[in-house]
């Protein structure tokens, strides 16, 4: 199942929310509302041991941060997928 969130604020409320019956959280570094970055420290805060995925188009979105691995755009469903496995395998590990 896949929780999805139209902006920061509501990916913030479903952290808070569901985050207990999520398997990983994959954001955008830039989101309106409320920042991806923003969403990754609250999920570290709240959920230490939760995987996260940001994704970004631009490396400038990332400067400061070391909060997440980064998957940059574009990509394809197939990086996406395999991205995505491996950082639930590496909770699971």
């Amino acid at each position: 199942m896949v929780l999805e969130a139209d902006n920061g604020v509501s990916a913030s409320s479903l952290l808070r929310t569901q985050g207990r019956q999520l398997t990983a959280l994959i954001t955008d570094a830039v989101l309106p509302g409320r920042s991806g970055i923003d969403i990754i420290t609250e999920a570290h805060r709240w959920l230490p041991r939760l995987p996260v995925l940001m994704v970004t188009g631009h490396d400038e979105d990332l400067v400061g941060t070391q909060l997440a691995p980064v998957l940059r755009k574009p990509f394809g469903a197939k990086a996406f997928r395999d991205r995505v496995a491996a950082l639930i395998s590496e909770k699971r590990g």
